[in-house]
């Protein structure tokens, strides 16, 4: 069971996603990985927020099919809500945006256990991140973690590759990132299938 575990964290997809990181020293990262477990999730968040939504929420998580009518409200849900957020970013664009959902999708590889990402700054091998990342469903929610970095590679002359490991991350936000994954996997395959 472990195995199946670890494979479904180890899938990787390529995408665009809004989201922020910033460095901490030692010791703020000491003092964010013992407080971790004591904050909330990006899914108790949504919860609060709309705890009607759970519904559709859980079934995703449990992997159970969805009809195509709910697919296809889903679906038009994150078209209205993704249209809705560029009307905000364009509206609020002298405004420095708080909200990491309205922040510009970059470039990301990511799955259950971590992220890479373009950097024009170099960040040390050995340094840690206290990560925000929003995941565009209907509704969208950011999802907090602690990552250390692993890797740093010169991609040109103007980008470092940067490959985080995530050493902190709620499980159910793992789970909604992995169930994210498998979803962005099957569009890319239905699109792909000849009709």
């Amino acid at each position: 069971m472990e195995q199946k575990k670890d494979r479904r964290e180890a899938v990787r997809i390529d995408d665009y996603l809004p989201f922020e990181y910033e460095v901490l020293q030692r010791e703020e990262y000491e003092k964010e990985i013992k407080m971790f477990p004591k904050t909330s999730s990006g899914i108790e968040q949504l919860e609060l927020r709309y705890p009607l939504f759970c519904k559709f929420q859980y079934r995703y998580r449990i992997e159970e099919e969805i009809s195509p009518t709910e697919q296809a409200i889903l679906d038009l849900l994150v078209i209205i809500n993704n249209k809705l957020d560029t009307l905000i970013r364009l509206m609020k664009k002298e405004i420095e945006v708080e909200n990491t959902c309205l922040k510009d999708p970059a470039y990301i590889n990511i799955s259950g256990r971590g992220i890479m990402f373009m950097s024009k700054d170099p960040i040390p091998v050995g340094a840690f991140l206290r990560l925000r990342i929003c995941i565009p469903l209907f509704p969208s929610f950011v999802i907090p973690a602690l990552g250390k970095v692993v890797r740093c590679n010169k991609r040109d002359s103007s980008f470092y590759e940067i490959g985080v490991k995530f050493t902190a991350i709620h499980e159910d936000d793992r789970e909604a990132l992995i169930q994210y994954i498998f979803i962005k996997q099957r569009r890319f395959i239905q699109k792909c299938r000849p009709k």
